[in-house]
């Protein structure tokens, strides 16, 4: 697939700078996945012992998926697309995909206290 590509049933060759450009799409996507996995291990790893997780110390990635269960937690069924997102968070986690599981998650993390006063 990166160094040939399929035209009306016949194999062509790709130039060397378009293989060198898919293969480094396909680098930056293992990247992205590894990252992510790393991610979900570190979460999973902090739900089970309860220590509180530095959002200083994150990746801007890392972040960015806290802020979506974040959004979930506060919003619910009103965070239009993130919900989708955080859904898909949550199995990933093996958290319930649920408001109310993203929350307890968040507590479980040091990032929300259990009585949060939530701006709305």
């Amino acid at each position: 697939r990166i160094y040939f590509k399929d035209k009306a049933g016949q194999y062509e060759a790709r130039t060397p700078a378009v293989v060198a450009d898919l293969k480094q799409l396909v680098e930056a996507e293992a990247a992205r996945q590894r990252e992510f996995e790393q991610f979900v291990d570190m979460v999973r790893s902090s739900l089970q012992s309860s220590d509180p997780v530095d959002l200083d110390k994150l990746s801007s990635d890392a972040v960015e998926r806290i802020k979506i269960l974040e959004d979930f937690a506060v919003l619910g069924d009103a965070a239009g697309n993130t919900k989708l997102r955080a859904i898909e968070l949550a199995h990933a986690l093996s958290i319930p995909p649920t408001q109310a599981g993203c929350f307890n998650a968040l507590v479980q993390l040091g990032l929300f206290n259990e009585h949060e006063n939530l701006a709305l």
